[in-house]
């Protein structure tokens, strides 16, 4: 079974996505599988934030991890969007702000 991670940036972010697209995106695109949530680490964190004019703007909410067997991740960014784009809840842009 295929082990799939959604790290996010924060419970906040996290809540501006539709997630029950999330899940129905992951079971069609990896079938059956493990989806586990876990939070960013700092240094994603930092990655993912961009500083505009003094304010801090999220610039990536979650990410889509596949573990694989030999015990690395790879990130499926075609996902990510996937998900930004068709689960976009009203009153949110696909860029979180």
């Amino acid at each position: 079974m295929r082990r799939i991670v959604v790290r996010y940036h924060s419970s906040r972010m996290l809540l501006t996505l539709d997630v029950y697209k999330l899940f129905e995106i992951l079971v069609e695109v990896f079938g059956e599988c493990s989806i586990t949530f876990e939070p960013m680490s700092d240094s994603e964190k930092n990655e993912s934030v961009e500083n505009v004019d003094g304010i801090e703007l999220v610039r990536r909410r979650f990410m889509v991890l596949e573990l694989l067997p030999e015990k690395r991740f790879v990130r499926h960014e075609n996902i990510e969007n996937r998900c930004l784009h068709e689960g976009m809840k009203v009153g949110v842009r696909a860029d979180g702000n």
